[in-house]
Parts: C-alpha cells; sequence; structure tokens
C-alpha cells in the first residue's frame, strides 16, 4: 500500500502516520496470511522494539474502522487481520474455507462472480427492507479439510 494512500486515510480520520502505525501497514503489504494480534506484534516488534501489545491492538482497531484492513473472526477465540482488497491491487478480493479442527484458511475466488451478484442482490434488499446503508460483507464456509478429515477416521 502506497505511503500517501495510507497516510491520507489516516488524516480523514484525524489522525497521522506514526512509526508503529507504519510498521504495522508494513506487515500487511509483506503477507498474504491472516494474522493475528499477537502475530502482528511479534514481527513488528523485530523492526520497532519500542512497540506495545497495546498499541498493536489500537492501531488494528482504527485500521479496521478506516476500513484498510480487514477483521474476521473464524472461530478460534482470536481476531484475525488481513489487508482489504480495495488497498493492495495485487490481491483480489476472496471469500474463506476455515476447518474447524485445526484452523487451516483457504482463500478462494471460485464462483467469485456468482456470489458476488448474489450477495448484491442480497445487499439491496436488505438495505431496503432495513433502511440500512451496507459497507462490506464476509463470506465464510465452516467445515473439515481433508487432513483432519483422514486423522479422525483412523
Amino acid at each position: 500500500m502506497p505511503t500517501e494512500q495510507f497516510s491520507a486515510s489516516l488524516q480523514k480520520f484525524g489522525c497521522r502516520l506514526t512509526p508503529p502505525r507504519r510498521k504495522i501497514i508494513d506487515v500487511f503489504a509483506c503477507t498474504a496470511r491472516h494474522l493475528s494480534a499477537e502475530e502482528i506484534y511479534f514481527l513488528v516488534h523485530k523492526a520497532y522494539p519500542k512497540i506495545g501489545i497495546a498499541t498493536v491492538y489500537r492501531t488494528l482497531e482504527l485500521l479496521a474502522k478506516m476500513g484498510v484492513i480487514m477483521k474476521f473472526d473464524f472461530g478460534q477465540h482470536k481476531s484475525r487481520y488481513e489487508l482489504a482488497s480495495e488497498f493492495d491491487s495485487a490481491r483480489h478480493k476472496h471469500n474463506h474455507i476455515i476447518c474447524t479442527n485445526c484452523g487451516k484458511i483457504v482463500n478462494y475466488t471460485d464462483y467469485a462472480a456468482e456470489e458476488s451478484l448474489a450477495m448484491q442482490s442480497k445487499r439491496i434488499a436488505l438495505e431496503k427492507k432495513y433502511s440500512f446503508n451496507i459497507k462490506q460483507h464476509q463470506l465464510q464456509y465452516f467445515g473439515e479439510c481433508k487432513k483432519c478429515t483422514i486423522r479422525r477416521a483412523a
């Protein structure tokens, strides 16, 4: 994500680009994984030892509120985060399949066009029915991966 774009987004929220915020966004720019706050803290701490875990949590909440990152609850009792596709042209919008046993997360783009059309019509209907302006949605499938299925069957 270009620094100017990120800095402009922060300014809209009355915030400035601080070194910890820059380091946190750099982590997202360098990985496609779904990271927890603790994982982000350890990665940032290597490059910026002064950072505290509370700063990471506050920054993640701010970035999620701004729409720069997406916050997910994959049922593992901890939130996970990834850079929003709108802020990284190399990333494509995708949905997730999550193994409820081992926590494996698969990004998929199969059926994206069909899902997008279906979700768009549902969004329009929901907005009209409930007088809501929906900004985003998440589509996630939960199940068991092949490895866990085989391990359980053994």
